[in-house]
């Protein structure tokens, strides 16, 4: 498997797989080491890990991915973007009834760092669908930037 496939694999598991409430800091430190340092100066919910995190502790959630899908990859100069869809299922330790099941379509774009070390140094959010457990209706955030 190519170095940038494994970079985007690795960022959705150290996020949604098997994240709690009791490991989330943990896994939010692995996180930001697959990240340009410059993005996590950004006021964007991809990288706001202390909302984050007090989120996973005031509703002790949990997560784990379903499934993830690298569909594109181009190179282009030193940048490599890659598209990438994940499933991911939510659920809470205090709120016994609800869970949500979130479709994310993300556009990675990952630069070389040196021989075959890859950062993260921007993500485009193409597609989001969310839905919840007691909601028949599917929730979509169409981001274009």
């Amino acid at each position: 498997m190519l170095k940038y496939n494994t970079t985007v694999i690795a960022i959705y598991v150290e996020r949604y797989d098997k994240t709690n409430y009791l490991n989330i800091s943990e896994k939010s430190n692995l996180q930001k080491k697959l990240l340009d340092a410059s993005l996590l100066c950004y006021d964007y919910k991809l990288f706001d890990y202390n909302s984050y995190i007090e989120e996973f502790n005031n509703y002790k959630l949990s997560t784990s991915l379903k499934d993830i899908d690298i569909y594109e990859v181009k190179k282009i100069q030193d940048i490599v973007s890659v598209k990438a869809k994940a499933y991911v299922s939510s659920k809470s330790d205090t709120m016994k009834d609800w869970n949500q099941e979130t479709f994310y379509n993300l556009n990675f774009f990952l630069e070389n760092k040196g021989f075959c070390a890859y950062l993260i140094n921007y993500i485009k959010e193409v597609e989001t669908h969310i839905k919840l457990s007691n909601d028949d209706e599917e929730h979509h955030d169409h981001h274009l930037h």
